[in-house]
């Protein structure tokens, strides 16, 4: 279980609120199909970028391995790392909305947690600024590979052009120490770009 500010979690159940930051880069390539005035279908949508959050526990990826005990020295506070997602979903120009569905991949800059394969959705509005979404864990590499996520988010999305940051607040609920899950085969498809 989770700790307290000093606490430490052995990752084997995780629920868990907290800050995260992201900024992101839409591709070239996205597809807009109108489908009736001011209602487009976007099809083959690909955003890169980075994202960030710091935990209110130290986490310890060497204890769902077997360890009894970790260190006092082990195990990562915050958590950071790139991703790529690959997204369809309606925009509609007349509200300045969308929503959006797909996978995204995380690769973690703390190497022993690996990749994480997302499926994820979204709801975008540039009126407000506001994003929400939710996502679950399908699989990954290393630690990712072994747990079992789901969460939701809701943000502050400020944009210019094609770039973007959102910040906000992310809830994730699950466990780790379950047997291995690989990426699939949309990830698998994804991995070069990252």
């Amino acid at each position: 279980m989770g700790g307290g500010a000093g606490g430490k979690s052995p990752l084997k159940r995780i629920n868990v609120t907290t800050p995260y930051s992201v900024s992101e880069s839409v591709q070239p390539g996205t597809v807009f199909t109108p489908t009736s005035p001011g209602i487009f279908a976007v099809s083959n949508q690909i955003v890169k970028g980075t994202f960030s959050a710091t935990l209110p526990f130290k986490v310890d990826p060497s204890i769902p391995k077997g360890k009894k005990k970790a260190s006092a020295a082990a195990g990562f506070r915050s958590v950071s790392g790139t991703f790529v997602s690959k997204l369809q979903g309606t925009y509609n120009a007349i509200s300045n909305t969308g929503t959006f569905n797909g996978v995204r991949l995380l690769r973690f800059s703390q190497g022993p947690l690996g990749d994480a394969c997302l499926t994820w959705s979204s709801t975008v509005s540039a009126t407000t600024n506001a994003e929400t979404g939710d996502f679950s864990l399908v699989g990954g590499t290393k630690l990712a590979a072994r747990a079992r996520m789901t969460g939701t988010y809701s943000g502050t999305k400020s944009q210019t052009g094609t770039n973007a940051t959102v910040t906000g607040s992310i809830t994730v609920s699950g466990k780790v120490g379950k047997p291995a899950r690989g990426l699939n085969a949309d990830c698998q498809a994804l991995a070069p770009q990252l």
